[in-house]
């Protein structure tokens, strides 16, 4: 797996996830009630979701697509953020 050359490249390559709206993968223990899962704010979010929120609340963010974004702004993988 490691043997091909995408995983020697400077900088990392993020996957950056795409999807319709409400059509985003959520992932979840097998413990935990699907009411809980649906009441969870977070797992509406994503990098898409989030890229549209700091493209209306950040100037700064309205210049960058959504490929160069990572080289800008960091996410938050616990928050989501």
């Amino acid at each position: 797996m490691f043997g091909y050359e995408i995983h020697h490249h400077w900088p990392p390559v993020e996957r950056l996830p795409v999807h319709l709206a409400l059509m985003n993968i959520v992932k979840y223990k097998k413990d935990t009630k699907l009411r809980d899962v649906i009441k969870d704010p977070k797992n509406t979010k994503t990098m898409l979701t989030e890229w549209f929120s700091a493209n209306k609340e950040y100037d700064s963010a309205k210049e960058l697509t959504y490929c160069e974004f990572p080289l800008k702004w960091r996410w938050d993988k616990t928050n989501k953020k």
